[in-house]
């Protein structure tokens, strides 16, 4: 990667340049986004982070259970209380622009559906096998 016109001076050509922010598509660009959002949640909106998936976080307290998974600027919330979840949008939105995609249908392709009257969840991964079989031409296997 040269450096953008203008970096550096006459004689500097053999100089390495720092990045002081990554930049997206870039190798370290998920795990600058990882450092910066991990310390929003612990130390600014007080979650702690999961000692078995680092991708996830909680916040606790009486009245309170929220969990936020996080899949690089993906996030399913969770929460007994839906004021819950609303205040942690608000919260987020502090910091970062967000959409708000309403009850989650899709994670990280998988279909998710809830029946609230059974009080059932139900994931599958019909599209990803789908799409497996297309690729390795087996529809009618």
């Amino acid at each position: 990667m040269k450096p953008p016109r203008g970096v550096l001076k006459p004689g500097e050509e053999g100089k390495v340049c720092h990045l002081l922010k990554g930049l997206y598509g870039l190798k370290q660009a998920g795990r600058g986004w990882y450092q910066e959002m991990s310390k929003v949640f612990m130390k600014d909106l007080g979650f702690t982070c999961s000692a078995v998936d680092h991708s996830v976080f909680f916040r606790r307290s009486d009245e309170e259970h929220t969990i936020v998974a996080v899949a690089t600027d993906d996030m399913a919330v969770t929460s007994k209380r839906m004021e819950d979840t609303i205040k942690f949008k608000s919260e987020i939105k502090q910091y970062w622009d967000i959409t708000d995609n309403g009850p989650i249908q899709w994670f990280l392709g998988f279909e998710i559906k809830r029946n609230r009257a059974a009080r059932t969840i139900s994931i599958n991964q019909h599209a990803y096998i789908a799409a497996m079989v297309d690729k390795f031409k087996l529809t009618n296997a």
